[in-house]
């Protein structure tokens, strides 16, 4: 047992493969284990490895047929060893710093009790300072840093009195414990050196473990505004507000992500703090990543499921479990809810369908596939909501990844948002003038007045001179107001400021923000103008981020929908080969066209779903072309703008796979053949056909099929072997004569096989 035990065995009938016994360290067998006795060292607490650390039996590995895939499989289990042995030495480490720092704290010479109440009093004012700080306003960003770099600054001038009253303290000792201090003085400092310096390991480590995992985000930066701008994108509302915003960027977990998920499709999701999965905490996961698990861990895209998001009954959906963050003491307004979520890039790749969560507990995820993804789930379904009484239309878009591996999910923000019931809902509309029921949705210059789409029309279509009336966007009409200036309530704004980006009254260029200084100098342009460039910026012909992509992904979809059609064809041509070996040939026939079905149904649904996002960032900013005011609508296309940049980067998209035919070979082998095909990155059709693979199973019918092609769901294989089955039908009952002849001869041999052996016992007792 242990370390050094090397098994000489003769090469014998399974000896090859002792190697896979439970017995056998693996981590040994693939270069290093961790707890081996000679690497751990005299001082440790860890349990040595007991398995056998065989020399042979790592050669006979390296000469395996498979010995690849078993390297991999065996990486895994070396990789749990690992972590586990870091973590310990981790919190080892821990537990030595904090005890050398209260060794000298407790061997420091005695200070002077005046000296003592100046270094107490300088710490209760410094705390006094940052509870100030804490206590103010989100938006008084400024002087909150100012209370916090003064609160800096008194600990730094406790720090440099406390050295000096140390050096003093230390002098005026006797000459033996002055010898003694010095050294404690000298050792700390020598270790708080080691900390400080580059390259000490796990001490640097623990250094950067004692730095905080979150930088605030201030409400100026544009990181405030893409974060808010995609809340409210991601709810549909204008009722939440961001009350405050973190950046949990990790370089480590940075570099792990981008080397996993580089060139894989890569999206923008959240997770509810109060779902996190293994009993993990925020901190956690942004020093040291997600924790791997069988199940995995869930993302949501696009919509969030929140309660009380919604104008209207109807709308509702999910629900608040564990969504809501505690008040931490401060009181929170009555009907205002507070939720907590996490912003993570999810490298989702290509993904692999289940029709419930719950299914991925008991699934192994194919090597070609990177995530998972809920078909059947009712919160992935598109939904368009019909129009309510003053609420636009919704496009709800719903997705739900699972990923197992944890270097595919990169936390980026931890974000704090309030939902106020009692705030302006943007995004509602007026009602109609005629009906008064349903959002007003047109302008008609004729009529001085606002419809809605049923009443537009219908009195428009009256006769031929009403029907002659123009109409436009409620947003567009002539002499709609242009919204109050932002600091002087009642004032309109007819002004815009290119560089502060914000709108500017009258009042502003007197006496306000821009009547005096540097922003004096600031170009204005009319606020009108600015508008209607937005306006045309924003359309989706001058916009051309996402434009490429779509088209891309609706050739794919078409092309798939092709591919699927020429896969439904070919399965009729199986009818003709398939004969005395009818029974077990159709089995493994629909399993591996229902695993080819699957798998091209994957790329369609993908493509679908990328096509639906899309629409769904069109959506939301046609509701703010249609509804907002100009200042408003200025400032939210800039942060639509960011959106689209940020999603145009997040990576590329997947190449669906070729298509394949069924076809008929001698030796009734299941082979499928995949090819992949090399697309067009400007939209064009899909190109030649780079490089194939050829999957066997032994005992049935030749397929080739291609792991990419998407096929309806409601098709089944088995449909395309109807009458493969009633010829099976007709050979049964042969199958069966034959069958019983056999049995029957077979049972006249055992008789006569018997008399024999009776006839010889008999002989042999008479002899006796």
């Amino acid at each position: 047992m242990g370390p050094g035990r090397d098994q000489i065995e003769k090469e014998g009938k399974g000896v090859k493969e002792k190697f896979k016994d439970d017995s056998v360290c693996k981590s040994f067998l693939v270069g290093l284990c961790p707890l081996d006795v000679s690497i751990l060292g005299g001082k440790r607490k860890f349990k040595v490895c007991e398995k056998i650390h065989s020399e042979l039996m790592k050669d006979q590995l390296a000469k395996h047929p498979d010995a690849e895939q078993l390297k991999r499989e065996y990486e895994k289990t070396q990789m749990r060893d690992l972590d586990f042995v870091i973590r310990e030495c981790e919190a080892h480490i821990a537990s030595e710093k904090n005890r050398i720092r209260e060794d000298v704290r407790r061997k420091k010479p005695p200070l002077p009790i005046q000296v003592n109440d100046k270094l107490a009093q300088m710490k209760r004012e410094s705390s006094a300072l940052i509870q100030r700080a804490e206590a103010l306003d989100d938006d008084k960003v400024r002087e909150k840093e100012e209370l916090i770099q003064q609160a800096n600054d008194v600990l730094k001038e406790r720090e440099s009195v406390l050295e000096e009253e140390t050096k003093k303290a230390i002098a005026a000792l006797p000459p033996q414990q002055k010898l003694q201090a010095t050294t404690n003085r000298e050792a700390l400092l020598t270790f708080s050196w080691l900390l400080q310096c580059p390259g000490h390991g796990a001490m640097e480590l623990h250094k950067a473990h004692d730095q905080p995992f979150a930088v605030p985000v201030t409400r100026r930066s544009p990181e405030w505004g893409w974060l808010e701008y995609l809340l409210h994108a991601s709810c549909s509302t204008y009722r939440l507000r961001l009350r405050s915003a973190w950046s949990v960027a990790n370089k480590r977990l940075n570099v792990e992500f981008e080397s996993r998920c580089k060139g894989l499709l890569q999206l923008h999701a959240w997770l509810p703090v109060a779902e996190i999965p293994f009993g993990q905490t925020v901190e956690d996961i942004c020093r040291n990543g997600f924790k791997a698990g069988h199940t995995g861990v869930s993302f949501h895209v696009g919509n969030l499921q929140l309660p009380s998001l919604y104008s209207d009954g109807r709308d509702r959906g999910g629900n608040d479990r564990g969504h809501n963050v505690k008040s931490r003491g401060r009181s929170l307004p009555a009907g205002r809810r507070l939720y907590e979520f996490l912003l993570c890039r999810l490298g989702a790749g290509r993904s692999y369908l289940i029709d419930n969560p719950s299914h991925a507990e008991t699934l192994a995820l194919p090597p070609e596939y990177d995530s998972f993804f809920t078909r059947h789930s009712p919160a992935n379904e598109q939904v368009i909501h019909e129009e309510y009484p003053g609420v636009l239309p919704r496009h709800v878009l719903h997705h739900e990844y699972m990923v197992r591996d944890p270097a595919q999910a990169l936390p980026v923000y931890l974000v704090h948002f309030e939902f106020d019931p009692e705030m302006p809902e943007l995004l509602n509309l007026p009602l109609c003038d005629h009906c008064g029921l349903q959002a007003a949705m047109v302008y008609c210059e004729a009529d001085d007045a606002i419809f809605c789409r049923p009443c537009d029309g219908r009195i428009h279509s009256a006769n031929k001179l009403a029907a002659r009336h123009i109409r436009v966007d409620i947003n567009r009409r002539p002499n709609a107001p242009l919204g109050s200036c932002p600091d002087h309530a009642g004032s309109e704004a007819d002004m815009y400021c290119t560089e502060c980006k914000v709108p500017v009254c009258q009042h502003c260029r007197k006496l306000g923000s821009h009547s005096a200084g540097e922003a004096k100098k600031h170009r204005l342009v009319n606020l009108r103008e600015a508008y209607q460039h937005a306006l045309k910026a924003s359309t989706v012909t001058a916009n051309s981020v996402l434009t490429d992509r779509q088209r891309v992904e609706s050739q794919q979809v078409s092309e798939l929908d092709r591919r699927l059609v020429t896969v439904q064809e070919s399965t009729q041509a199986l009818e003709d080969g398939i004969y005395d070996q009818v029974q077990l040939a159709v089995k493994q026939g629909q399993a591996l066209a229902e695993e080819q079905a699957l798998l091209l149904m994957a790329d369609e649904l993908e493509a679908k779903r990328q096509l639906d996002q899309a629409a769904w960032m069109d959506s939301f900013l046609e509701e703010h072309v249609k509804n907002l005011p100009p200042p408003d609508f200025l400032e939210a296309w800039l942060q639509h703008a960011k959106v689209r940049q940020e999603v145009s980067q997040l990576g590329r998209l997947t190449e669906p796979r070729s298509s394949a035919t069924l076809r008929l070979e001698g030796g009734l082998r299941l082979v499928a053949d995949t090819a992949e095909a090399t697309w067009s990155r400007a939209g064009d059709a899909p190109g030649g056909v780079s490089s194939s693979t050829t999957r066997v199973a032994v005992c049935g019918t030749v397929y080739e099929g291609d792991a990419g092609k998407a096929v309806h769901e409601k098709f089944r294989i088995h449909e395309a072997y109807t009458i493969v089955r009633k010829r099976m039908d007709e050979v049964r009952p042969r199958v069966e004569e034959l069958e019983k002849a056999e049995k029957a001869k077979k049972g006249e041999e055992d008789v006569k096989k018997k008399e024999k052996e009776n006839g010889a016992r008999g002989h042999y007792y008479c002899s006796s």
